[in-house]
């Protein structure tokens, strides 16, 4: 049998071994070190290459992992804060655009 050749460890700075681990007919594929694990399925396969599609791709303006921890989560917090503002901009544009509802009772 053709075992699929996992992709190191997705998460920025861990440099964990993924594992296929096994629970009676559950099985999935977690990280030794920092425990990113796949969702429990009942084909390996399948939890291969859902491990094998797991990408971080970290905002283009981050510094790299290897800067001190305190300052790369504080520019991750950052980013999120970014992101979510944005998105309550969308939804405030979606809100916008739909027709006013008439009162039930008129």
């Amino acid at each position: 049998m053709n075992e699929t050749v996992l992709n190191p460890c997705p998460t920025p700075g861990c440099k964990g071994t993924p594992q296929f681990q096994q629970a009676g007919f559950w099985g999935w594929v977690q990280c030794s070190k920092c425990g990113l694990s796949t969702p429990k399925t009942q084909m390996r396969t399948h939890a291969d290459n859902l491990w094998n599609r797991m990408n971080f791709d970290l905002p283009a303006k981050l510094e790299p992992p290897e800067t001190k921890a305190p300052d790369y989560l504080t520019q991750l917090r950052d980013r999120a804060c970014e992101a979510m503002i944005h998105a309550m901009n969308v939804m405030d544009e979606y809100r916008a655009a739909l027709p006013e509802r008439e009162a039930d009772n008129e």
